[in-house]
């Protein structure tokens, strides 16, 4: 009877490696990763870089300012509608660059915002800093028009690059796992 006996002088090339791959993690938890990765981040870049609209509506003679925020770029979570808007307030924050301390330059991106004032607590509306610029003019011509006028709709955005392209992508990749789940859900039962 022959008996094997391991190479006396193993080299990285005579060394075995086993038949079968490592174990994958569990089902289970592959899909909890692309739920968080594809669902829940993606949910929360839209949260962040928001896409909104507002509605202007002649109410007697003030206005009543309707706002409807997004998720995932077309699905509506939130609507506030706040009665008896006195004005729209801007708020913003310009864009600069400076250099760091080891000489690089430094672009920080300009924010803005625009208050709906009125009666009651004021609704912060996230909008990039020319928007927020323009807004407000475009709601006192509103308010200026003598006629009763129809509800005016506008569309803003937190950051143009960051709520339509990454918003567009994030909602591409969520669109395209919830799309995958419903499928293989479907075809389940026909296997």
């Amino acid at each position: 009877m022959s008996e094997i006996r391991p190479d006396p002088h193993p080299s990285r090339w005579s060394r075995q490696t086993p038949c079968h791959p490592p174990p994958s993690p569990h089902p289970r938890h592959s899909q909890a990763i692309a739920f968080f990765v594809l669902v829940l981040v993606p949910v929360g870049l839209t949260l962040m870089f928001t896409f909104t609209n507002l509605e202007f509506q002649r109410a007697g003679a003030s206005a009543t300012v309707t706002v409807r925020r997004y998720l995932l770029m077309f699905i509506p979570w939130q609507t506030q509608q706040i009665p008896q808007v006195k004005q729209l307030r801007p708020h913003i924050t310009p864009s600069k660059t400076y250099r760091n301390n080891h000489g690089e330059k430094i672009n920080r991106i300009g924010t803005g915002q625009v208050a709906v004032v009125s009666g009651g607590p004021e609704v912060i509306v996230p909008v990039a800093p020319e928007l927020a610029k323009a807004l407000p003019a475009q709601f006192d011509q509103f308010l200026a028009t003598t006629a009763t006028p129809a509800p005016v709709k506008t569309s803003v955005y937190a950051n143009w690059s960051l709520s339509y392209i990454v918003g567009g992508i994030a909602t591409f990749w969520c669109a395209f796992y919830i799309a995958g789940v419903v499928v293989s859900l479907v075809r389940m039962p026909f296997k």
